[in-house]
Order: C-alpha cells, then sequence, then structure tokens
C-alpha cells in the first residue's frame, strides 16, 4: 500500500522557505527545488533587469523584481520564482510575495524548459493582471511573448529571433531590441553582440 505524503499549507511554506538556503516552487502542496543558474541565465537574466529598471520612474506605479521574489498564483494554489516580474498594484508593495503581476519573464534551463513551457505558462495565464509571460531561450537567440488576448487568441504568440528583433513589454511601456537581452552571450564560439 502506498502512504501518500501529507501537503503543506501555504503558511507552512512560507515559513519554512523563509529559513531555507535554497529555493523552492510550491505546486498543490509540494514542494521543488530550484536548482542553480547558469552563468549564461544570469547574464541574460541580468541584462534584462537592467533594460526593465531603466524603463521606471521615481514616483511610476511599476514595480521589478528578480528572481529573489516570489509569485503567488492564488486560484492553482502555486509559488514560482520568476526570473523577472513587474507589477504595477499597490497591493504587491512590501508583501512576501506578488500576486497581481503584469508581466513575468522565464529564461529557460535545461531542467525547467518543460514546466516553463506548459505548465508555469497555464498557470501564470490564469491571473487576471497578467498582460505578458515571455520566455526566453539561453541556448539561442529567440524569445516568445504569449500576450493576454481575448478569449479567441488565447494561445497566440509572438516570435522574435533576429538580433534586431524588438521586444516590446506593455506593462512596462517600452520596447528591448533581443541584442540587448543577449549582450555578452556567446552562442557555438559567436558573441550575440555582432
Amino acid at each position: 500500500m502506498e502512504r501518500r505524503l501529507d501537503r503543506l499549507s501555504v503558511a507552512d511554506y512560507l515559513e519554512q522557505e523563509s529559513r531555507s538556503t535554497i529555493r523552492h516552487e510550491f505546486l498543490d502542496g509540494e514542494t521543488f527545488p530550484l536548482a542553480a543558474a547558469s552563468q549564461r541565465h544570469k547574464l541574460i537574466v541580468s541584462n534584462l533587469m537592467r533594460k526593465a529598471q531603466a524603463t521606471l520612474t521615481p514616483q511610476g506605479p511599476c514595480r521589478v523584481f528578480g528572481a529573489h521574489v516570489r509569485v503567488h498564483v492564488r486560484d492553482r494554489n502555486c509559488f514560482y520564482y520568476p526570473d523577472l516580474t513587474a507589477s504595477t498594484d499597490p497591493n504587491d508593495r512590501d508583501v512576501p510575495y506578488v500576486s497581481r503581476p503584469c508581466l513575468v519573464i522565464e529564461v529557460l534551463s535545461p531542467s525547467t524548459a518543460i514546466a516553463d513551457r506548459r505548465e508555469k505558462r497555464m498557470q501564470y495565464a490564469a491571473m487576471p493582471s497578467l498582460k505578458e509571460y515571455v520566455i526566453v531561450d539561453q541556448d539561442r537567440m529567440r524569445v516568445n511573448v504569449f500576450p493576454r488576448g481575448d478569449a479567441q487568441s488565447t494561445c497566440m504568440v509572438r516570435t522574435s529571433n533576429e538580433p534586431d528583433d524588438l521586444l516590446e513589454l506593455a506593462c512596462l511601456g517600452t520596447q528591448i531590441r533581443l541584442r540587448e537581452i543577449y549582450m555578452g552571450v556567446v552562442f557555438n564560439g559567436v558573441d550575440s553582440d555582432l
């Protein structure tokens, strides 16, 4: 007979996570440790953060967070640590997690690519506040944007893969060239800045 493990409550997860030396994502009572990111992954995230932060104004409503801030998908009882999150909702200020993001960006890693493309995309799509979910490939120059649309366009995706292609982020009110996202990243011995 298989013994079912007790599921963690949200309160228990948050308490355990506050003491943990590694981050864990939470899916309906179960936790999953996050692997360390590669140098390439961190460089892409750093480039995205720099560009996103540059769009903000001191008195503006938007806040941009890195991978250290959790996103709570309430309706699905999940907590994730996206690589970049933005929120304009005043209820997302000075709280232990963001629950009303307008933008979520995940940089693909070999260990998370399937979950980022499927599970997380579906979970984030359940959030009414989300305007865009962006997936950035770290092994080639490719960015997929899943914008919030009407009921008929929920599967719509915009793909960019050229250095001068623009990533348009409605939540931040800005555009970023792919060459800026991949600045300093080397693919097959060729620097992406060229």
